[in-house]
């Protein structure tokens, strides 16, 4: 697949060429702005990555129709690897959709998934699960409280305690929705204001922690064939002066270990699988051309 780098009108399009990633990555609207001022004002590379394996990534600058030393092919990788001017999109799995039960409270719900499974990668918990049921189990059903719903409890109230301050938001949310499990409320118990966006959830984890936040593009849908959508990466605690946009070598830094990754579409939050390995190899092509 073919993309270009859009310049000036007058000037002809420069031919970019990735190669794909098994996990159908994508990397869309990387603006270079204030670079190579004296011939373009802005560069913008829209690029594309396929399913065709093997998986690997390359940015390909040829020589002509312009003369591109190796001093200016080194000084655009440059920019890639520091500045943060990429968008990571990936077409992320929906397999584990009723994970997080959709009943308003899928976002405290994932912040429990991300504190309670492995810290380093739940890839075997999760595809341990029934992925058609919640991973918790929270309701009474008129019973008294179960084990799974004490449990529950406890972890709430901890995050209440030690996450989150007096007045804030996403206190009040907590606490609404311990409340409502306490007294049995039906489902669902939180309301649309109440919801969690993705900071007040990367709030309730630990400092550090391996959480990588993917959010639905809106104008792509599922694919109802492989179960996908095509989501960007919005957010990860491990880099929170980052949102949205990332350079290459942070993208390097999340995908050289196990990534947790979650989703949000359509207001509702659940995890999924990755193999960080692949996308990593892809991305360390980007730093070596």
């Amino acid at each position: 697949m073919r993309a270009y780098a859009r310049m000036d009108p007058a000037s002809p399009p420069l031919p970019l060429l990735f190669h794909s990633c098994v996990l159908s990555l994508r990397l869309l609207s990387c603006t270079l702005s204030s670079f190579m001022k004296t011939r373009y004002r802005t560069i913008q590379l829209f690029a594309c990555i396929l399913h065709n394996p093997p998986p690997h990534v390359w940015l390909m600058i040829p020589t002509s129709p312009f003369s591109c030393s190796l001093e200016r092919r080194a000084l655009l990788r440059d920019y890639f690897l520091t500045e943060p001017v990429l968008q990571f999109h990936i077409q992320e799995p929906a397999d584990l959709y009723n994970v997080c039960a959709p009943d308003g409270s899928c976002a405290i719900q994932l912040a429990l998934l991300y504190q309670c499974l492995d810290p380093v990668d739940w890839t075997a918990e999760l595809s341990s699960h029934n992925s058609s049921q919640p991973f918790f189990k929270y309701h009474r059903r008129g019973q008294p409280s179960s084990t799974d719903q004490s449990h529950v409890l406890r972890l709430v109230r901890s995050l209440i305690d030690s996450r989150t301050e007096p007045g804030s938001h996403v206190r009040e949310s907590l606490e609404a929705w311990r409340h409502g499990l306490l007294n049995n409320y039906r489902s669902p118990i939180l309301k649309p204001p109440q919801f969690l966006d993705i900071d007040e959830v990367l709030q309730l984890l630990p400092e550090q922690a391996s959480a990588s936040n993917f959010v639905e593009l809106p104008y792509a849908p599922l694919d109802t064939v492989q179960h996908r959508s095509w989501s960007a990466l919005q957010a990860d605690k491990r880099l929170l002066t980052r949102n949205t946009f990332f350079s290459g070598s942070d993208l390097l830094r999340l995908f050289a270990q196990p990534v947790r990754a979650s989703a949000l579409r359509d207001s509702h939050y659940y995890p999924f699988l990755i193999r960080s390995a692949p996308l990593w190899r892809g991305l360390s092509r980007l730093s070596s051309n």
